[in-house]
């Protein structure tokens, strides 16, 4: 985007600007993902202290005002939002499945149980960000990788099934990670 186009589309010049009435409205509503940043930053600055809270909150600031002035309108906006609750319940049970897929797959590898298998799965979630959502996840899981993803149409390469059954397949491929989802999919 040109400089001059966005100093135009924030309206630079506008008085309620200046006096702060702009900044304040974004900053109410996405005051929660001003707050997921400002823990990010403090994580990965790996500090709590005073120093690192103002400069986060400074950046955290920064970057939720700049992305929503860009991003402004475009009206599928509402469509990325994940309510802050679902995303860090979502983020711990991603964890979880992350740490047991790994140690499962360890296992199935000592044992030379290995019998990769390609299979299409249909997920229920209507929201194109979950779907997205879901099929990352599979691929951040050990021993499942999201070869494709069509619609609600999963393709995907499992190296040890441990069953044949497509509803059972479902389950233990994303059954936890769309179960999430699904509560915050009209939201």
């Amino acid at each position: 985007m040109n400089l001059a186009i966005f100093f135009v589309k924030i309206k630079l010049t506008d008085k309620r600007l200046m006096k702060g009435e702009i900044i304040m409205k974004y900053i109410r509503q996405y005051w929660d993902t001003a707050l997921a940043l400002l823990l990010l930053w403090c994580i990965m600055n790996g500090s709590f202290g005073l120093s690192t809270l103002i400069s986060g909150s400074i950046a955290s600031l920064v970057t939720v005002i700049m992305v929503r002035l860009l991003f402004s309108n475009n009206d599928h906006v509402k469509n990325y939002r994940v309510p802050l609750y679902l995303f860090l319940w979502f983020f711990i049970v991603l964890i979880y499945q992350i740490i047991k897929s790994a140690i499962s797959t360890v296992i199935s590898i000592s044992k030379n149980n290995i019998d990769p298998v390609i299979i299409e799965l249909d997920t229920s979630l209507n929201n194109h960000w979950f779907q997205c959502l879901v099929a990352n996840s599979i691929t951040l899981t050990p021993g499942t990788v999201t070869i494709d993803k069509t619609n609600h149409h999963l393709i995907i390469l499992w190296l040890y099934p441990t069953t044949h059954d497509k509803k059972a397949q479902a389950e233990a491929i994303f059954g936890p990670f769309e179960r999430i989802l699904e509560r915050g999919d009209n939201y």
